[in-house]
């Protein structure tokens, strides 16, 4: 349990050892029945995700999303080629999680046979770290004597709160980062309770603020709120005063634990010719309009609130914590409560959130941190009767509040089942008939997992020539690949020399140069979670690689898994065909073309050739 008296930690260090020593390590874990039944819950929850994940893709281990194999793209390059990026020899900053990227390399370096379930292993390895941290350092309930209801009430807060299971099967840092911020707030509460001061007392909080900003740069959100929860220490609001002189020096070295990552990479960018934030920043966040947008919008804010209600409702909580205090109430937890609330101001007006597509992943350390917040905030405020009618409510308020999360973990196998019938589809496509040749698609991932050569990326995030590109364009899709104009996409593609082009029908919209000829189509059939379109379509810049594409695909599409159907070059002109007749037009050749001729097929405008 977290101490609440003022004695120092350069203090503590001094006493000598007591008579009867606490029971810490293992002893200590294994007392913790509440931590052992919610672990239990994890694990298997988490394997039973697994095992359907594994039914449903033929035994390939996939993840929900496209992006995890990013990270394993970079980590293969690194380890086997020396390269920071997804393609050999070429320097990319495509990752905004280069701490992730690291430890994934160390492990696969040493574990070079379980590269591809690393990430999920070091995740539920995260989320048990992140469980304990949870329930050891709060007392609104009891670990050691658990009755029914808490014990229903920490059994789906590690599943749908946490998210720990379907966090797991995204494969990415999301559970880890999670758990340096929840590391961070513990030990920061530890030095205001502590007044902790030297160098060798801070040195823990410091390093976990710089191991969290490597892993995700939004823990530089975290460490703003921490300088703001000192500076309002020091006024009076909390437990403890600083005096200014150690206000400064703690508050100057928060920022400077958390910048150094920001820095070092952003220097090593520059260096490579490419902007001081990784891609994907850039891409995702409004950096993409450059600095412009200092000044957020109000009603953006609102809108990115709204579209989580957990999170609005726990920042609601601990701003509703923070007032109170500010006006005379308890206030043991007012230094991290601030904390959250002014990391929550900063990411909605900084950054995103994600829904379903994103996996809602985005803003899950905002959950997390909350939702440990509001019980450290429950154990100072509550007791007897209040704090079980409390329980009630949150099982209520979780069902309620957490149904997206609900939902995305329901569906992580038919989301694992997305990405293994498409995405993983055509990177073993191109890995088969193109490696070594250039190149373009707009899924990096499983691509340039299994492809090896050149890779045109048409959303930036592994292509800084492409992001430039992007944010030089305006309009409502400014920033969409859909947004680049033909004379750039065609001109990219030529002096690229790329010979296939592999994408979401929606991706480019409307926007196909005319001398791309479609050759191929892909369509998924059945629950679609996380694929961005259910068509994938094929393009060639020229009537003979068209030639040479449309046979590949003959060859490659009879092994594609079931759930999927072909149409190839062919049959794309038969449909074409139908097309014409069904509207008067009349009918159209079947033989291929060298030139461009624009169809329609759904709601996707393209080219046959």
């Amino acid at each position: 349990m977290v101490r609440t008296d003022s004695t120092t930690l350069d203090d503590e260090l001094a006493e000598p050892a007591a008579a009867t020593p606490s029971r810490t390590g293992l002893a200590r874990v294994l007392d913790n029945r509440l931590f052992l039944v919610a672990a239990a819950v994890v694990i298997i929850a988490t394997a039973a995700i697994t095992a359907a994940s594994l039914a449903l893709n033929d035994g390939h281990l996939a993840y929900t999303l496209d992006d995890s194999a990013i990270h394993l793209s970079i980590v293969r390059q690194f380890v086997h080629h020396g390269t920071w990026g997804v393609t050999t020899g070429r320097y990319e900053s495509a990752s905004s999680s280069p701490g992730w990227d690291l430890l994934l390399s160390a492990f696969t370096f040493a574990l070079p046979f379980a590269w591809n379930a690393l990430p999920l292993i070091l995740n539920l390895v995260a989320g048990l770290w992140l469980l304990w941290l949870f329930i050891d350092n709060q007392d609104f309930v009891d670990g050691t004597r658990p009755d029914r209801l808490m014990l229903l009430f920490l059994v789906l807060v590690p599943v749908f709160v946490l998210y720990i299971p379907a966090l797991a099967l995204v494969g990415m840092e999301h559970t880890l980062h999670a758990a340096l911020v929840v590391q961070a707030l513990v030990l920061f509460q530890r030095l205001i309770d502590r007044g902790a001061t030297s160098t060798r007392a801070l040195m823990p909080f410091y390093v976990v603020m710089f191991l969290g900003t490597l892993v995700r740069y939004e823990s530089a959100f975290v460490a703003v709120g921490c300088v703001v929860a000192l500076a309002a220490a020091h006024f009076g609001l909390g437990q403890r005063r600083f005096d200014t002189r150690t206000t400064v020096r703690i508050g100057a070295g928060t920022l400077i634990a958390s910048g150094l990552p920001i820095l070092a990479i952003g220097i090593v960018n520059k260096a490579y010719g490419e902007g001081f934030f990784p891609n994907s920043i850039v891409a995702k966040s409004t950096l993409r309009t450059g600095w412009s947008k200092v000044v957020p919008s109000p009603a953006h804010m609102a809108n990115t609130l709204q579209s989580d209600p957990l999170v609005l409702v726990l920042g609601l909580i601990a701003l509703a914590y923070v007032i109170g205090a500010a006006y005379g109430g308890r206030n043991h937890n007012a230094g991290i409560a601030l904390v959250y609330v002014v990391t929550v101001t900063i990411h909605v007006a900084y950054a995103q959130f994600g829904g379903r597509l994103p996996y809602a992943r985005y803003q899950q350390y905002l959950v997390i941190a909350g939702a440990f917040v509001a019980f450290r905030i429950g154990g100072e405020l509550l007791s007897g009767r209040r704090r079980s009618a409390a329980i009630v409510f949150g099982l209520v308020a979780i069902l309620i509040l957490s149904n997206l999360r609900i939902q995305l973990t329901e569906d992580a196998p038919a989301a694992t089942q997305n990405t293994y019938r498409q995405r993983y589809q055509l990177g073993k496509f191109f890995a088969k008939y193109y490696d070594g040749r250039p190149i373009a698609t707009g899924e990096l991932g499983y691509v340039t997992l299994f492809h090896n050569g050149p890779v045109v990326d048409f959303f930036g995030l592994g292509d800084h020539e492409v992001l430039t590109e992007l944010n030089k364009t305006k309009g409502k899709n400014a920033g969409d690949p859909s947004s680049l104009s033909k004379s750039f996409l065609s001109s990219l593609i030529k002096r690229r020399h790329v010979v296939a082009i592999g994408i979401y029908s929606a991706t480019l919209y409307n926007n196909i140069p005319s001398d791309w000829l479609l050759t191929g189509q892909w369509q998924l059939h059945g629950k679609n979670v996380t694929a961005f379109d259910r068509t994938i379509q094929f393009f060639a810049p020229s009537k003979a690689l068209s030639d040479q594409l449309n046979a590949n695909l003959k060859r490659f599409n009879p092994t594609l898994p079931a759930g999927m159907t072909s149409l190839d070059r062919d049959q794309l002109l038969a449909q074409y065909a139908r097309t014409l007749r069904r509207f008067g037009v009349g009918g159209a050749s079947s033989s291929g073309s060298s030139s461009g001729r624009s169809t329609t097929t759904g709601d996707t405008t393209s080219t046959t050739g």
